[in-house]
């Protein structure tokens, strides 16, 4: 027993270099796993702060897209700033201080985005050579703008495109050679004053609102309406409601064709809005064509059309006056060809010397508003990290 106890007592053994040993291995092993361990979760807080990048540059890409929807830049006039930022104060960019609520704290404490809206080349290819140079409206008239958002958060620059299309939507409106409160011919002869037919299959209606006992509803020698198409109590004191007005409003304010008060030197366009004026065109020349008819829209003021003038499209006065009396007028060899509307008690004068009125089927087909923009499927991608 004393023998055992004494070897217990000896320090010359292996019990410690074993355990150093081990020590040692378990070490080896623990460092690269920690060393492991701190480079993913490095490499994991990069790609977050990356994701982070990524999802403010998504907002601000859609939120110019949304800004698109309201107001499409169809003219110079609408063209939108060069490029919107954090610091921009313009209605046509995204909203700085909503994507700052949205994106806060954390990995956006020093986030810097940057938005940028330019025409198309005709294709769905992102040139980042050439797109960024083009205008910022749609200068080549097709519907259709590239948008590019550039974004920042802690970490990792990401940049993303897409194509946008503008949304038309097609304008309900009567489908009536004339639509007014009266029709009168100034012309005395037997001539045709007003081709309800055209070039379409069926002639279309001459309708007035005015009851048809009325001595001045209808005013008129046999064959000037040809064919005759007249029916009178037409339904309605306005042609359309006050929101599709306003809608041809703002399409022209896009277009750069609005015009708050006076007229313009020309009424060519797709659609040319008058807020406030009587208009009186003379001379010779024409206005659209009759494969690009416009829309010519007086809301209170009247028009006259004398000399050679020839207008291809519709002409509506919405007659926000409240006028009786002439609110369209034709005289001379001026023509219209196209549909003449208007709204309440006004109504339309026209003939002197020849064929004053053609209708013309095609001008509601090209009666279209803006009603919004949508990305172009498959349009969307990001772009190499520069």
């Amino acid at each position: 027993m004393s023998a055992i106890r004494a070897r217990l007592r000896q320090e010359d053994g292996w019990g410690l270099v074993s355990s150093v040993l081990v020590l040692g291995i378990l070490i080896s092993l623990t460092l690269p796993l920690l060393s492991l361990v701190d480079a993913q979760q490095t490499q994991s807080a990069h790609e977050r702060k990356s994701e982070s990048s990524f999802n403010l540059a998504e907002a601000a890409l859609d939120a110019s897209v949304f800004v698109l929807g309201k107001a499409w830049p169809g003219a110079a006039s609408g063209a939108y700033p060069a490029s919107c930022t954090s610091a921009s104060t313009s209605l046509n960019c995204p909203s700085a201080s909503l994507l700052a609520r949205t994106f806060s704290g954390g990995d956006y404490t020093n986030r810097a985005w940057s938005v940028q809206v330019r025409d198309d080349t005709g294709t769905e290819y992102y040139d980042p050579a050439v797109v960024p140079s083009l205008p910022s409206w749609d200068a080549n008239d097709n519907g259709k703008m590239w948008v590019r958002a550039d974004a920042r958060a802690t970490d990792g620059e990401r940049s993303v495109v897409l194509l946008v299309k503008r949304i038309e939507s097609t304008i309900q409106f009567p489908r009536n050679a004339v639509t007014a409160g009266w029709f009168q011919s100034t012309n005395n002869g037997n001539k045709v004053i007003v081709d309800t037919k055209g070039n379409a299959a069926q002639p279309a209606p001459v309708a007035v609102r005015c009851p048809g006992q009325s001595p001045h509803c209808l005013e008129y020698r046999p064959g000037q309406i040809s064919p005759d198409t007249t029916t009178t109590e037409y339904p309605g004191e306005t042609i359309v409601t006050p929101e599709t007005l306003e809608t041809f409003r703002a399409q022209a304010k896009a277009l750069g064709t609005y015009y708050a008060s006076g007229c313009p030197s020309s009424i060519t366009g797709e659609m040319v809005f008058v807020e406030s004026g009587d208009c009186s065109y003379a001379g010779g020349g024409k206005a659209n064509s009759a494969t690009a008819p416009g829309t010519l829209v007086i809301a209170s003021g009247t028009l006259y059309l004398g000399g050679n003038v020839t207008f291809y499209g519709l002409v509506y006065g919405a007659n926000l006056q409240g006028s009786t009396g002439e609110v369209v007028r034709t005289q001379g060899s001026a023509t219209i060809v196209g549909a003449v509307a208007v709204d309440g008690d006004g109504g339309l004068s026209a003939g002197s010397s020849k064929l004053n009125v053609v209708y013309a089927e095609g001008v509601f087909g090209s009666l279209t508003a803006f009603s919004g923009a949508a990305p172009v499927q498959g349009s969307w991608r990001e772009l190499p990290a520069s």
